[in-house]
């Protein structure tokens, strides 16, 4: 843990960063328990901030907790969680209709550069890639911290959920799903920031049902 001692990140962050991880590439699937003594052996750090990164990964959704009962992966198929991936959007889309009205050229080529991840993703971890990199190069134009890091947190929820989807989508969502894609595309290239917003909604709002 010399790292931990070098970079002098919060203790609560660092295992929060550490767990989430690991269920963001699933090595913890929906419903396992994690075990909060463990994983303060394995960090070698105290209880304390492990329970302040369990009580963080509860409110970002990731993990269901009970007091003395259970601490597990959350259950990303229920609607509660689906919904997530939309939550996401409409962040996203408030966030680009801030960030893009004047010269936002560059901008708008980083946005389209990661939208493109959208048209090969062919699978439920593809899709959960290319929605965390649309997300990721959103986050990164917002100037006020506490707003990014939201963003953050709900893209991370974001993925989880879309990772954790069917393999065979519906071709009618999947056509939907197309058609979204191509439209932000255009969007992002010559439409007013409002616009943007829309396309953003209306791409997330399919993925969420992907």
């Amino acid at each position: 843990m010399l790292g931990r001692l070098l970079d002098r990140t919060p203790l609560p962050d660092l295992v929060f960063t550490h767990i989430s991880n690991a269920i963001r590439a699933g090595e913890y699937a929906p419903g396992d328990a994690l075990q909060p003594r463990q994983v303060a052996l394995d960090l070698r750090v105290s209880m304390a901030p492990v329970r302040e990164a369990l009580i963080r990964l509860r409110d970002v959704g990731l993990v269901d907790v009970s007091p003395a009962r259970y601490t597990k992966v959350a259950d990303f198929s229920t609607p509660e969680a689906r919904a997530t991936v939309g939550y996401a959007g409409l962040l996203a889309g408030l966030a680009l209709r801030g960030a893009l009205p004047g010269d936002s050229r560059a901008a708008r080529r980083a946005l389209t550069s990661a939208t493109k991840h959208f048209l090969r993703a062919d699978s439920p971890a593809a899709r959960a890639d290319a929605a965390s990199r649309f997300l990721t190069a959103v986050t990164d134009l917002i100037d006020h911290p506490r707003q990014a890091v939201h963003l953050a947190e709900v893209a991370l929820a974001a993925h989880c959920v879309l990772r954790s989807g069917t393999k065979d989508t519906d071709p009618a969502i999947k056509t939907e799903l197309d058609h979204a894609v191509a439209s932000l595309t255009t969007t992002l290239r010559e439409s007013a920031a409002s616009d943007v917003e829309q396309a953003v909604c209306t791409l997330f709002s399919v993925l969420g049902r992907a």
